[in-house]
């Protein structure tokens, strides 16, 4: 919030020459730090979500992340209830560095990855602990069992 422009959104780029440097749809604009009455920072810890598939197979071995816990969630477009689970898959990957998400969109019932891991529900979220093993099975959209999953294998040994 600044005295003069109001609300402004954007990415902190920087703070030099006494003035927040912020990266804006527009452009980059800096802004004295003299004239900011409020700035809200909000840190971005967690790692990046991949899609790793759009139907194809696919060897989810190697795409797990060693050291972390890994999500993989198996999902469509058009599934309601894996917009439904989504929220909670994005806020873990959001807040917490040692959480990994890869995504598989199946496409369809008959696609090649979803024949290949069997799957006949979505969203199916797998979660795997830190040395690659599998932790949990969510069958459907329950976040409370992907929470629970994903803190049992962050409470493992590592």
């Amino acid at each position: 919030m600044t005295r003069t422009n109001g609300t402004q959104e954007g990415k902190v780029a920087a703070f030099e020459n006494g003035g927040f440097v912020v990266v804006q749809p527009s452009g980059t604009r800096t802004f004295p730090a003299i004239f900011v009455e409020q700035a809200e920072f909000v840190a971005d810890r967690g790692q990046r979500i991949e899609v790793i598939s759009h139907g194809q197979q696919i060897d989810i071995s190697k795409h797990l992340v060693l050291g972390n816990v890994t999500i993989v969630d198996f999902y469509a477009d058009w599934c309601g209830p894996c917009k439904a689970v989504e929220p909670t898959i994005q806020q873990l990957a959001k807040s917490d560095p040692e959480i990994a998400v890869r995504k598989i969109d199946i496409v369809n019932w008959a696609s090649p990855v979803a024949t290949q891991y069997h799957v006949s529900t979505i969203p199916r979220v797998e979660i795997y602990g830190r040395k690659g093993e599998l932790v949990g099975t969510v069958k459907g959209a329950d976040p409370a069992q992907v929470r629970q999953y994903v803190a049992q294998a962050k409470s493992a040994a590592r």
